[in-house]
């Protein structure tokens, strides 16, 4: 006979976990809450994204991140290739760059980066073709 459970007992509460994931080393100046989406974006004195938090009340989450699709924002996405910060943000403004908003702030991964610097073409103007 198979063991009944006892009504009186409170269910299991349903509790939120956090996933942070960091961009930058810097110190955090301001944070922004964004409860429609459950994500909380901490910011530097400078207005660089310094970290992302995602709250999640699901009873499984989502795995974390691996490292190669970790996010970042396009300040450090023109760091990480030696551009302008204006040049990666109108790549991703034109869809050229993959990237996502979050309350303003673009953020793209390493992977996204990485297959717009291969389609990217070097600056200056283009040389005139042989013949």
């Amino acid at each position: 006979m198979a063991a009944r459970k006892d009504p009186r007992t409170p269910a299991k509460r349903r509790t939120s976990r956090r996933i942070s994931i960091p961009l930058s080393e810097k110190g955090i100046a301001r944070t922004v809450t964004d409860t429609e989406s459950d994500v909380i974006l901490h910011y530097a004195d400078d207005g660089s994204l310094v970290r992302i938090e995602v709250i999640s009340g699901r009873r499984r989450p989502r795995p974390l991140p691996s490292p190669e699709n970790m996010f970042m924002s396009l300040k450090n996405a023109a760091e990480r290739i030696g551009t302008h910060p204006s040049t990666v943000r109108r790549a991703a403004g034109s869809g050229m760059l993959r990237a996502l908003p979050i309350n303003g702030q673009w953020i793209t991964t390493p992977v996204w980066l990485e297959e717009y610097k291969k389609r990217r073409r070097g600056p200056g103007r283009p040389r005139k073709q042989p013949g």
